[in-house]
């Protein structure tokens, strides 16, 4: 896992760190405004979840909205990205089975 990813294109980012050897935790995705609802995040998301399921690495976030995002909107993008609620504001992805 890289500490963080850049989309060269729509310099929209994703910034980990590690919390354990087989534990991340996304700071923030970053999608600048001219580029947001085109999906860029989304595809740099899956780069992400790709690269933590061949290192078999959980992910851990916090839902912290800002701009027009709500909290709501974000929600369902990160459980349609395969994480889980696991706390009041806290949301897990497991890796998948490398098949």
């Amino acid at each position: 896992m890289k500490p963080c990813y850049v989309d060269r294109e729509s310099w929209t980012t994703v910034e980990l760190s590690a919390l354990t050897d087989d534990l991340y935790y996304i700071n923030r995705v970053i999608t600048p405004r001219l580029y947001r609802g085109k999906g860029h995040a989304s595809r740099l998301m899956q780069q992400v979840l790709d690269d933590a399921d061949s290192d078999g690495a959980s992910l851990v976030l916090e839902i912290n909205p800002y701009g027009p995002m709500t909290h709501k909107a974000l929600e369902v993008w990160y459980l349609r990205l395969g994480f889980k609620k696991v706390g009041r504001n806290l949301y897990k992805r497991s890796p998948k089975e490398q098949v």
